[in-house]
Order: C-alpha cells, then structure tokens, then sequence
C-alpha cells in the first residue's frame, strides 16, 4: 500500500515541476509592444472621444516617408460609468512621428450591440 501512494505521490509532483502552466492572459513579445505604444496615444485619444476608453487595440500600421514616421489606425471603445452602455466604436487613424501626433480621421459607430461589443473586445457571454 505505501509503495503506490509514493509512486503516485512522485509521479505527481514531477509532473507538476516540469510543466509550465500558461495563464491565459501571458503576454506574447508582439502584445508587449502594442500595449506601450497604445500608452503613447492614450492622451490623444481621451482627446478625441472625450469619454473613458477600452479594448484599445492597433489595427493598421505602416510606415510613411522612411524613418520614424508611422501612420496608425487603432480602435477602441467608449462607455459610461461603470463599463456600461452605450458602447462606441471609435477608429482613429494618426501619423505619429517622434516630435508628434497628427490625427488625420477619426470614424465612430455609435451604440454597439451587445454582440458587436463581445466579438471586438473578445468577450465571452456574461464577461460584461
């Protein structure tokens, strides 16, 4: 009887040693630097939307004229209070060069669906 109990007490702990357990919200290299950069912009766009910001996420960037000069489209959505509705999507194109940000169009499509929200931020049913 104490040699199964061992056995499977070693089998155990070896396996819990040599497996590395991912959390679901480990972040690649890649969403390192898209969250940084987003902080970059943070000011522009409370500017712009004049209203609290989330599931801000860069959709386009290029490079314009060569060197460290970048046009970018990030979209983010608003809300009121407390996360709650309504929900706007705003999609803000920028040319972003070290010295400044210039803001060249920004789009909005008012009231999300609760669907439209769930799908852009990744939610699942009942996150929100």
């Amino acid at each position: 009887m104490r040699r199964p109990s061992i056995l499977l007490v070693s089998i155990t702990l070896l396996f819990l040693i040599t497996t590395k357990v991912y959390s679901q919200d480990e972040l690649t290299r890649e969403k390192l630097l898209e969250e940084t950069l987003l902080v970059r912009f943070d000011p522009t766009i409370l500017e712009i939307t004049d209203k609290l910001f989330m599931c801000e996420r860069i959709i386009d960037i290029k490079r314009v004229d060569g060197d460290r000069k970048h046009e970018i489209t990030i979209e983010v959505v608003t809300f009121e209070q407390a996360h709650s509705p309504p929900y706007d999507l705003f999609r803000i194109t920028l040319i972003d060069t070290p010295s400044e940000i210039n803001v060249i169009n920004v789009k909005r499509a008012r009231n999300l669906s609760t669907e439209q929200l769930n799908k852009h931020c990744g939610f699942k049913e009942g996150d929100m």
